[in-house]
């Protein structure tokens, strides 16, 4: 799949200590009038939420600085009561009061700390209904913190906090429903989950609504309803959406193709420190759609999102090397370059591959050797390993 977004990634805040402790360049450019700018290898928001007694854990195959989970779905409820209160409170099944303790003891706030403690009022919490518990509750059990990993248990509270249109639960429901290894598939269920957490505002959702509709992911590809979802999130500071956006200008996708458009929206992303947006504008800058041609703002540009593993920006710095556009021609740096974008598949495999083969049949045998050594070097600076 194709997306103008982040990869994969996994980002882990612990506010307490627990358990878990392309362009296409030929040597006389022809090819590059006819190229596509290059989209990221990566996907959608499929953001895994949970704040589990104290615990914030944000797993996501698409963690973006964007505008992010929704503060208020993380309130501190009863924070200046005493733990006497809480627990009378607590006595009368009071599940945010419940939550709160659990909270307390997760932290060792007024109390000793004590994680099966914490655990006992985040499953009473939960019982009472308190949907904030019901979320965590089935992050503990979907992450594995706190208690043994079970994910039947992990969808049984997530969908329980959901009916409560929580929106982690919503996008978290909606993550395990795409997931292959989930054992409980079904793009029906897991946009009407993305469609509901949309409609309550959240900018992720929007966002990967506007991704289902731009690639055909559970519904039938609308250029039109991505933009529109899209324009919900980008007016939010969502940079995946800007982006984007920046895609269907880009394109032409559903508006009429215009550079300036998607270099502006690209812009606001990569204000964001956005790397696909890095990229894309580094590929305008490479070809001289919408802007003037400046292979320097394309070299730095490309380097930025390669430093943030973006495997496409290595494959455009080895082309610029390859074909000395902006740098001086160094085939051993182009075979490197291909080396490292190739450490993950892509969807420009095969055009990388073709081109690593090229670079190899110009070079002796002691220069592919110094060719893997450098990749080795290189996959290490930009954080890209196999």
């Amino acid at each position: 799949m194709k997306y103008c977004l982040r990869k994969w990634t996994a980002i882990l805040m612990l506010y307490f200590a627990a358990s878990i402790s392309a362009c296409s360049q030929s040597e006389n450019h022809a090819d590059a009038a006819n190229s596509k700018p290059p989209k990221s290898q990566s996907g959608v928001t499929r953001k895994r939420v949970v704040n589990v007694n104290g615990i914030k854990v944000e797993l996501s195959e698409d963690t973006s600085p964007s505008a992010g989970p929704f503060s208020s779905q993380n309130k501190i409820p009863h924070k200046d009561k005493t733990i006497e209160e809480l627990k009378k409170m607590a006595a009368d099944n009071d599940g945010s009061a419940q939550y709160e303790l659990a909270r307390r003891y997760g932290i060792g706030q007024g109390v000793p700390k004590n994680l099966e403690i914490a655990f006992d009022w985040l499953q009473r919490a939960a019982n009472a209904g308190y949907d904030e518990a019901q979320q965590d509750l089935a992050g503990a059990y979907d992450l594995g913190i706190l208690t043994d990993r079970n994910l039947d248990k992990a969808v049984y509270w997530y969908r329980k906090a959901a009916a409560q249109d929580h929106i982690f639960a919503l996008l978290n429901l909606a993550e395990i429903y795409f997931s292959e290894h989930s054992g409980q598939v079904s793009e029906e269920e897991a946009i009407k989950c993305t469609i509901r957490a949309a409609e309550l505002g959240s900018p992720d959702a929007q966002f990967n609504m506007g991704t289902y509709y731009q690639d055909g992911i559970g519904v039938e590809k609308d250029y039109e309803k991505a933009m529109q979802w899209y324009l919900k999130a980008a007016e939010k500071g969502h940079a995946g959406a800007q982006c984007g956006i920046g895609t269907l200008f880009h394109y032409g996708n559903g508006v009429e193709q215009d550079y300036a458009a998607a270099f502006k929206w690209y812009s606001l992303a990569a204000a964001q420190g956005d790397a696909d947006s890095e990229l894309n504008i580094g590929t305008l800058y490479l070809h001289g759609d919408g802007v003037e041609a400046d292979y320097g703002k394309a070299y730095s540009l490309s380097l930025m999102a390669a430093k943030k593993g973006l495997q496409l920006a290595v494959a455009n710095i080895a082309q610029m090397y390859e074909h000395g556009l902006g740098l001086k021609k160094d085939f051993v740096q182009a075979y490197a370059h291909y080396s490292v974008a190739l450490k993950k598949d892509n969807d420009y495999t095969d055009f990388i591959v073709s081109h690593k083969k090229n670079i190899a049949k110009k070079l002796t045998s002691s220069q592919i050797d110094e060719g893997n050594r450098l990749a080795e070097k290189l996959s290490k600076e930009y954080g890209i390993t196999n």
